[in-house]
């Protein structure tokens, strides 16, 4: 057993370009060494948007079953490709987490969203052994990135509901998936310990999850499932948000505004039920 007491540094951010290197010594001078790569920025800035597509629990696996069903093989050949199958540029990320090989969303869409390892159930931070859900130390994400150097608009649209953690990944920062609630609530405030500060919400929020969003509670009997029993519709409205829940209203609300867009209670019908 190696007797070592651990310390923390909070509000701390790497700024600056270059190698780090942190080096721990304990016991009889016994050294643990980790080391940071921090990259400068392009000079050009080469694409005006980005758009990423995410299928939730799309492996390779399910994407060579829905090449085998929708596409038609003579002799070996396909005789149509998927349209990932013409694309110039296709690459791997392994998503699994840092304590288990089976990977959980929330763990894999930090590792999408940041490149930065974590454990099963946490979003945007490394777990540490308090017992406050949302003071773990946390990884700025993509998103957070292009908003606070560019001033960049941020957009999550989701058919699960907004809070599930493939999209709130984008943004949330909790060793605690299931913090449906605060998550929505971080989605229009932020999270007061960040080393970043100029968050202001994301521009476009669609999806499911209406139980996270309009509380349900009456008179204190039943439990709300918003933050703090709060009505989130009216929060977002008043921070200059167009409100809709259907797709009529969504046509008719100008492109000029931030939007919210719940359209159901948990998750939205995908392809299948649809049809």
């Amino acid at each position: 057993m190696v007797n070592v007491a651990s310390k923390v540094y909070r509000r701390v951010a790497l700024r600056d370009p270059g190698d780090y290197v942190a080096t721990l010594t304990y016991n009889n001078g016994t050294q643990t060494v980790a080391n940071w790569l921090v990259r400068d920025l392009d000079t050009v800035r080469k694409a005006q948007n980005v758009i990423l597509f995410i299928g939730d629990g799309m492996t390779t696996n399910m994407i060579t079953a829905a090449r085998l069903i929708a596409h038609k093989s003579i002799n070996g050949r396909y005789q149509t490709k998927m349209a990932m199958d013409t694309m110039p540029v296709l690459g791997h990320q392994m998503t699994h987490s840092m304590d288990s090989f089976i990977t959980d969303s929330a763990n894999s869409a930090t590792a999408l969203y940041t490149g930065k390892k974590t454990t099963v159930n946490a979003l945007g931070c490394y777990r540490d052994s308090s017992p406050n859900k949302f003071d773990d130390p946390k990884l700025e994400s993509i998103a957070e990135m292009f908003h606070r150097i560019l001033g960049g608009a941020v957009g999550i649209v989701s058919t699960a509901f907004v809070a599930d953690a493939t999209p709130a990944g984008l943004t949330a920062h909790t060793p605690d998936r299931g913090q449906y609630s605060a998550i929505v609530d971080s989605f229009l405030n932020g999270i007061t310990n960040y080393t970043w500060t100029n968050w202001t919400g994301p521009d476009v929020l669609f999806g499911g999850g209406a139980e996270q969003f309009y509380t349900n509670a009456s008179a204190g009997v039943v439990p709300s499932n918003t933050y703090q029993g709060l009505n989130y519709y009216d929060l977002f409205a008043a921070k200059n948000y167009s409100i809709v829940g259907n797709s009529t209203a969504l046509r008719a609300t100008s492109n000029s505004s931030k939007t919210l867009g719940i359209f159901s209670s948990g998750n939205m019908d995908v392809w299948l039920d649809r049809k």
